[in-house]
């Protein structure tokens, strides 16, 4: 399993070491400078919502979903509201000191985030040991993560990207436990990690694809004389009943989703016509079934063991589900019921953030729109108002992402002309296709963080590639490959200026109050300045912001689309702004205070 024992008594244990304090240190220096509010979108959410977990409530944020962020950092809050005060929202309410309550949770979840990406590190040091991928290899790929810019981008803040590339990572890992050990037990174990992983984040979906996309080709890599599959055709026979039986369950709940479930709320994007997950799925399946019995007939895998692991996946999935359920049961960790829709219908939900979705359109206008990138909603030169130089006409990030494809491109075709191994050709192919497709996808909504799914794919074709490459080869492309990465973090270095500069905007939030918090005022235009030099856009109205996303907290409603305070009940931030009046909220830090 992952251990330290997994570990080579070369340099790995060092590097290993190495890695988890310089991320912690690194996430500590800037977190000892940052205010909770410095940046809302969305460390706010990511805390008031594992609040809600903490204190029993369900989720209100839902849109990614979000769930096992919530549960983690939640279920640690719920933990230590048994030795401590403050860490239920009950609690919070009544608080003497909120800033500080709120400044502590904010902490946690910091401290948490950069365990995160050291774990991301950890689990795809394995990955990469248990593709056998030899001498420091690993440990020179491992490194690329630390000039990665995205790693960046993601360390300083609290959100669900990199815990869904945690647990993705951990579908992968026992996957390939599975194909050299032939145990289901690993496979259970992958579906597991898969629903905890989609339930973080439900763009997560393009890279277990990806995966499953890549297994047949990982099964043939790997293959030995000594990992044959054992198991008789009886249990290949309840696996494939299992697999079609969940799958026409599935097409039975989204059929009748959309004549039944949601004719109330008058909304025609689950109607049968307009469901893109079940249409696409359909056309996914038939063309893996193709692909499996085509590989099938070449020798090149058994269809037996991918039917096996495909069906032990989704019992793993299933058992998943019911754990979460189990838990809502007992009111231990709530569930809110509507995250089934995103785990069912994770496109559907995508598309609510890259285009303005036509009630009337059908299945085949959507498709048209994906392709074509929606003419002007194809953020490619989305950074014309920022102070962020345009390359080629490109925004840096989509520039340098596709100098990388570009590389990896010409690296599978070196590797396919110099090393002429069929298997590595296959893997590194099929991963290839999911490394474009992404790219593609991120075209469609370019923003912060999601280049970070690209990188597991980085890695492995990487190592599985250097690994079989003379010396001087392996040196040239490793060069070429870390100057594209340090290029990127050089051209975007003000944005990393601007991670270490986040100043708080409580004075946005009490000012409402006319309560004099001058001494929380931001500098000369700061917001503007901010933003045009970062990706990470700060929210226009901090005050507003809260009624929209913290309900328990700033308690108002929607009329004609915009929001209106319940003034009756908005007595959270007179009693929080009343604190800082008073400097109850400062005495244990200082936050960028004007004299």
């Amino acid at each position: 399993m992952l251990s330290f024992t997994n570990i080579s008594k070369d340099h790995s244990k060092i590097f290993i070491i190495f890695l988890f304090f310089y991320l912690f240190l690194l996430n500590i220096l800037q977190l000892s400078e940052q205010h909770w509010s410095s940046m809302l979108d969305q460390d706010i959410k990511m805390m008031y919502n594992s609040l809600l977990i903490s204190s029993g409530i369900e989720q209100e944020y839902r849109d990614h979903p979000a769930y096992t962020t919530f549960f983690l950092l939640g279920g640690i809050f719920k933990f230590l509201s048994i030795f401590f005060d403050n860490f239920t929202i009950q609690e919070i309410f009544k608080s003497e000191n909120i800033d500080q309550n709120l400044q502590t949770l904010f902490i946690i979840g910091r401290i948490l985030n950069s365990i995160y990406v050291f774990l991301v590190a950890f689990i795809l040091f394995n990955i990469l040991k248990e593709l056998n991928i030899k001498k420091n290899t690993p440990i020179l790929i491992i490194f690329l993560l630390l000039i990665f810019q995205d790693t960046y981008e993601l360390l300083f803040l609290i959100r669900s990207e990199v815990l869904s590339i945690l647990m993705i990572l951990l579908f992968f890992y026992f996957l390939i436990k599975f194909i050299k050990e032939k145990k289901i037990k690993y496979t259970l174990f992958s579906g597991f990690f898969f629903c905890l992983a989609m339930l973080a984040k439900i763009q997560v979906i393009f890279l277990f694809f990806t995966f499953l996309l890549c297994f047949p080709f990982l099964i043939n890599y790997l293959k030995t004389s000594k990992n044959k599959l054992i198991y008789g055709k009886n249990y290949y026979l309840l696996s494939f009943s299992f697999l079609s039986l969940f799958l026409l369950s599935y097409i039975f709940f989204q059929v009748m989703l959309g004549i039944y479930f949601l004719e109330e709320l008058n909304d025609p994007r689950f109607y049968l016509t307009n469901n893109i997950d079940l249409f696409l799925l359909f056309i996914f399946v038939i063309f893996y079934s193709f692909l499996i019995n085509f590989l099938s007939k070449k020798k090149i895998v058994n269809s037996s063991e991918v039917i096996i692991a495909i069906s032990s996946i989704l019992v793993g999935f299933a058992l998943c589900v019911l754990f979460i359920l189990i838990l809502d049961l007992i009111n231990l960790i709530p569930f809110n019921k509507l995250n089934f829709m995103r785990l069912t219908n994770p496109l559907e939900y995508m598309t609510g953030f890259t285009r303005k979705f036509q009630t009337n359109s059908n299945i085949f206008i959507t498709l048209i729109h994906y392709v074509f990138g929606f003419g002007g909603w194809l953020h490619i030169p989305f950074n014309i108002k920022n102070e962020i130089p345009l390359i080629f006409y490109l925004d840096p990030r989509v520039f340098f992402r596709t100098l990388q494809v570009i590389f990896f491109i010409f690296l599978i075709y070196f590797s396919t002309k110099n090393l002429k191994d069929k298997k590595i050709d296959y893997l590194s192919i099929s991963l290839l296709v999911g490394i474009f497709f992404q790219h593609l996808m991120f075209n469609i909504r370019e923003t912060h963080g999601y280049n970070m799914y690209l990188f597991p794919l980085y890695a492995i074709v990487a190592a599985i590639i250097f690994d079989k490459l003379k010396k001087k080869f392996l040196v040239i492309f490793y060069l070429c490959i870390s100057i594209v990465f340090i290029s990127e973090n050089l051209v975007l270095s003000n944005i990393h200026k601007n991670t270490f500069a986040r100043e708080p905007r409580v004075y946005e939030i009490c000012k409402y109050e006319k309560i004099d918090t001058v001494r929380w005022k931001n500098s000369e235009n700061y917001v503007e300045k901010y933003n045009k030099s970062s990706f990470f856009k700060l929210v226009k109205d901090p005050k507003i912001w809260f009624f929209k996303w913290t309900k328990k907290f700033a308690p108002s409603t929607i009329e004609d689309g915009k929001i209106k305070v319940v003034k009756s009940q908005d007595v959270f931030f007179k009693k929080y702004c009343n604190q800082i009046k008073n400097e109850k909220g400062l005495r244990s830090h200082s936050y960028k205070l004007k004299p």
